[in-house]
Parts: structure tokens; sequence; C-alpha cells
């Protein structure tokens, strides 16, 4: 029985591995898979080089593997590391067949880590996450009894000590509550507690929390919220997370002696903001942005930073796990709300997200026909 062309075309586009037909470094043909597995259009791959799609680090062996051509044509098998759409690098498999002077055959699979984490390994995450609370605890109140009775004696020297020591010590407590945050989410154990709260006294506190590090950069953080808010019903640890997170990223990105505008607004049911959010039916919803004036956000990363573990192409030496916006993510969404990000490169981002504002309706009534902005 003869297969036709049309039917070999169909069993290459469906294999589950990226096959790429090249020719002198130029990709002439390729898979489904590739793109999938690359993130590229196919419009995109076509106008690419093959070796564009690796780190430079990889570009020897790549050469190497392609100058080798033996004869009899025999596939070449090696391993690299690809380079997708969005920057980030993913372990592959490759076979490389030449059969032709420039031309070769190339398939391309995806190394799947033999083990990722389970919920029982985010469970001991949690679980250690709360043990170190117990001793940082102690850590922070031995600071703070030092730097209170101790301070006139102190040379400005230890005192800068005693600082640092402070510093860090609250770093590694949004480390481990961001820890304890993940492993939560990964085990399914969100719960929306809400109550009723001020919003300006929450906004506050998550500014003041973060003092010493804007106060490292000389940041001035600026909250522009309406006057005379009602009180909003929300889950206080869960908001308050999502707004630390979010300070804490303007912060890290924020070249020194600059601002971040925190702004709060009240949207009715109809504003064009809510009407394609797919966000659940409410008379308000409360909008919350955060502007920074940092290099911005390349568009290929804006897909992967909300992720678990991931960071923006611009951020890969900075400090952190690539959780904090996550947690960010999870926690608006456990309120049903959306988020999203606006940026440009060099001009700076702004995380916005909207969730539904549930108050007494009396109250939200009131302060919507008296309500003003601070100048």
């Amino acid at each position: 029985m003869e297969i036709s062309a049309e039917r070999y075309k169909e069993i290459l586009e469906d294999a589950p591995f990226g096959i790429a037909v090249l020719e002198k470094g130029k990709i002439i043909y390729h898979n489904r898979h590739l793109e999938k597995i690359t993130g590229f259009s196919s419009e995109e791959l076509a106008k690419l080089s093959f070796k564009e799609l690796f780190p430079e680090r990889e570009l020897p062996l790549l050469t190497s593997a392609f100058n080798k051509s033996p004869s009899p044509p025999s596939p070449l098998h090696f391993t690299l590391s690809l380079l997708t759409k969005s920057k980030k690098e993913i372990e592959t498999e490759i076979c490389l067949l030449s059969y032709e002077k420039d031309k070769s055959i190339l398939y391309l699979r995806e190394i799947v880590p033999s083990k990722v984490l389970g919920k029982r390994e985010f469970d001991i995450l949690g679980k250690i996450s709360h043990e170190i609370l117990t001793p940082l605890s102690t850590i922070k109140e031995t600071i703070s009894i030092l730097e209170e009775r101790a301070s006139e004696e102190l040379i400005p020297f230890h005192k800068s000590l005693l600082r640092l020591a402070w510093e860090e010590a609250l770093r590694l407590e949004r480390i481990a509550r961001n820890l304890i945050d993940v492993s939560r989410i990964a085990q399914g154990k969100v719960f929306l507690r809400p109550s009723e709260i001020s919003l300006p006294d929450l906004i506050n506190k998550s500014i003041a929390s973060l003092h010493l590090l804007s106060q490292k950069k000389n940041l001035s953080i600026i909250p522009d919220l309406p006057i005379n808010l009602p009180p909003i019903f929300a889950d206080p640890d869960l908001l308050s997370s999502i707004l630390i997170n979010l300070l804490d990223n303007a912060i890290k990105f924020s070249p020194p002696n600059q601002k971040i505008i925190l702004k709060a607004s009240i949207l009715p049911s109809g504003h064009p903001l809510v009407s394609n959010k797919n966000l659940p039916q409410t008379n308000f919803y409360l909008l919350i942005s955060i502007t920074d004036f940092g290099p911005g956000i390349d568009p290929e990363s804006k897909e992967i930073i909300f992720q678990m573990f991931e960071k923006g192409k611009s951020a890969p030496e900075t400090k952190g796990l690539g959780i904090g916006l996550s947690i960010v993510k999870e926690f608006v969404q456990a309120h049903k709300g959306v988020i999203w990000v606006e940026s440009k490169k060099n001009v700076g981002s702004t995380f916005t997200f909207i969730i539904p504002f549930l108050s007494p309706p009396n109250q939200i009534e009131n302060w919507k026909l008296n309500h003003g902005r601070k100048s």
C-alpha cells in the first residue's frame, strides 16, 4: 500500500517532535511542533537563521556539528539549549543528518525534567518556610532591642551593620512568606477570607513595610487615592501580599532617585476598562495600578512574567526567585479579578489589577455622590 506525498506531509506535521529542513543555515521547511517549542510563527521561522534559535555559547558546538558532514551520511546526536521567542532556554535533544552539501534535516525534542515539584514537595516547602519564620522573629526582636538600647553606645559602622542585618531579616521574611504562599497555591489551599478593611490603611502599611528597601535607592512611593474611600470587603492578607509584591517588584527595577506611583480608583460597571475584562457583574470595581520608571519589559517577557519561577528577559541578574508576580496573579484571581501590565522600553511599567468592589451599598452610593481626589 503506497502512502501519498500529502499523507507523508501530514505525518511530519503531526510528529511529536520538531523537524526542520535546512539549506545554508536557513529553515526552508519546519513542522508545527517546532513552532510550538520555539514560540515563533511560521512566517517568523522562515526569516530566521537556524543559529538564531540558540544562545551564543552553544554556537561553537552547533557549527562543529554542521561542519562534520560524515560520509556516508549518518545522524549526529547531541544536547543543546534552545532559545525560545520569549528568551527562555529549553534543554533539547537534537539529531542532525546532513544529506547534501549545505543541506540538513534536523529533529529536535524537548527534554522534560524527570521530576517536578509535586504537592508533597510544596507541602514540605511550606512547612520549612513556616519553621524559618519562628527564629526569624527572634532575630528581628533582638536587632530591634539592640538598636533601641545600645544605639548611643554604637559607632556609625556598627549601626550600619545592625541596619543591614534588619534589612536582610525583612528580606528573608518576605521570601519565606512568599514560599508559604507558593505552597498554598500549589496545593489548592488559597481560600478567600474577606473582611471589612480600610484600603488607605492597608496601602500605607504595605508602603511602610518596604520603607527601608525604597529608602536604600532614595525612591519615593506616592499614593494617589480617592478621598473618604468607604471600607472594602476583601481578604486583607491576600490583598496585602498583592500590594507588597507589586511594590517590591517596582522598587527592584527602579533606578535610584525616582518615584513609584500607586493609584486607586473606583470604576462603575459600564466603564470601558471593566466591560471587556470578563469580570463578575457588580455595581462597582476597584482598580489599583503601580507605575515605575525603570527599564520596562520587552513584549515577549509579558507572556511569562506571571508564571511561577519565571523572570523576564530584562531581569536575569536581579535578586529573587521569580515567584512574586505569579503569587499576585493567583491572589487577584482569588478575588475574581484580572491583572495585566503595560510597559515601554526605557520609560517604565504599569501593573494594573481590577477586583469587584464589595462594600455596603449605602456607603458606596454616598461616596459616589461626594467623592473627590487628593490634589
